[in-house]
């Protein structure tokens, strides 16, 4: 992949987040976001050149920002053109209190602000907005610089423009007929529009940059580049959560699908899993608890898994999470040995001193990723923590709950 083909992803990408979030058109509200991510990605793979390029934002961009304006980098001279929209005492623009993502209940709430006679549902969520700079001037990559109203005027109907811009229906045709499948990781434009929202949505409203020494906007070239040239659905998977890691914020977690109780893998449809737990002793990967009838042994000494030698396999782990040096380390044991489902692996442990190799079939993964469900010793239901006095030390089966509770009533004062 060319860099000027980065470059023009770039660009649209940039581009994508300032209109979708900060530009508070009529259009914008109604637009399917989702789609023209799509859309938008698929127009800027085919420009050739910087013009070709500029042409495509405008066809996408304009319907939904008809005052937006595009121009070539260092051409200052020129001057933009006259579309400025002028701000009378009735305009709108917006205000994000975090950003809220699909139909799921969020505590996050986005609103188009009426300044002059507005209703509650238009009042401001908090103070500071962009009346003082309505104008946002930004270059876009090495080639185009965008002008672009962050603040619009609105009638008295409050829409900002009398009638949608007349260019709007046809974008909404193109996007109807917009062929990809939702979700359709080998779609190069499905990949671009992933990496292109993920991007954004940390770029504007992930609030610890500066505490994480991160420069984020740095990441945008690799993460494109990274999404167009990974090999397998499960390499670009593998892309977003290493951009993701690099935030080294525990709270960022790749979820293949969301739903009611959304699953945490990154290879929802293909992740095996081995059956053991392990922890780092010293600077050794120990076995500590094993599922029933898989033939390693508590204090197994792993030393590689298919040929690589184990700390590389924990470190390539490591990777794809995000958050402090210690979280990352407990989630990657976590997940440690993980791979496609049925596929055999070569683990080579040391136990007792003998070096024993034990080929594994995985299976689908059953090892927790915020926490591992598997057991390294069994606890009791119940400690007497002083005569006729119990506490729980584990959560407790019906039965033997049942049990317990029936001697307590027998003891001395219960």
């Amino acid at each position: 992949m060319s860099d000027d083909e980065v470059e023009a992803l770039v660009a649209y990408a940039r581009l994508y987040g300032y209109v979708r979030w900060f530009h508070p058109s009529d259009e914008g509200a109604v637009v399917d976001w989702e789609r023209l991510a799509v859309l938008g990605a698929a127009e800027a793979r085919r420009a050739r050149t910087a013009s070709d390029l500029q042409t495509a934002l405008e066809d996408v961009f304009q319907p939904i920002a008809p005052t937006l304006a595009l121009r070539p980098v260092g051409s200052g001279n020129v001057g933009w053109p006259s579309n400025q929209p002028e701000l009378g005492a009735r305009v709108t623009y917006w205000q994000h209190r975090g950003v809220k993502l699909g139909s799921r209940p969020s505590p996050y709430i986005s609103r188009r602000v009426i300044v002059g006679g507005e209703s509650k549902e238009r009042k401001p969520l908090f103070e500071g907005s962009p009346l003082a700079v309505p104008i946002l001037f930004v270059a876009l990559n090495r080639d185009l610089e965008a002008r672009l109203p962050l603040v619009l005027p609105v009638d008295q109907a409050n829409r900002t423009s009398g009638t949608l811009a007349a260019s709007f229906p046809a974008l909404q045709e193109r996007l109807a007929t917009c062929e990809y499948v939702k979700g359709d990781l080998n779609d190069p434009a499905v990949r671009v529009a992933g990496v292109t929202i993920l991007w954004n949505v940390m770029q504007h409203f992930f609030p610890y940059h500066a505490e994480a020494g991160i420069d984020w906007i740095a990441q945008l070239r690799p993460a494109l580049r990274t999404a167009l040239e990974a090999e397998t659905p499960d390499g670009y998977r593998d892309g977003l959560c290493r951009l993701v890691a690099r935030l080294q914020d525990g709270h960022g977690v790749f979820f293949a699908e969301m739903g009611e109780h959304p699953t945490v893998h990154e290879h929802v449809q293909t992740a095996g899993g081995l059956p053991i737990r392990v922890a780092m002793v010293g600077e050794r990967i120990v076995v500590t608890a094993v599922r029933e009838t898989a033939p390693f042994v508590p204090g197994d000494v792993v030393v590689s898994v298919s040929g690589v030698p184990a700390r590389e396999v924990l470190a390539a782990r490591e990777e794809l999470v995000s958050g402090s040096p210690q979280l990352r380390r407990y989630r990657a044991l976590n997940r440690f040995g993980q791979g496609p489902v049925g596929a055999t692996l070569d683990v080579a442990v040391e136990r007792d001193g003998v070096r024993l190799t034990i080929p594994v079939t995985l299976e689908a993964d059953q090892r927790g990723y915020f926490s591992n469900g598997m057991q390294e010793f069994e606890l009791p239901t119940f400690a007497e923590v002083s005569p006729g006095y119990f506490t729980s030390i584990s959560r407790p089966a019906p039965r033997r709950n049942t049990r317990h509770i029936s001697t307590n009533w027998r003891r001395p004062g219960a």
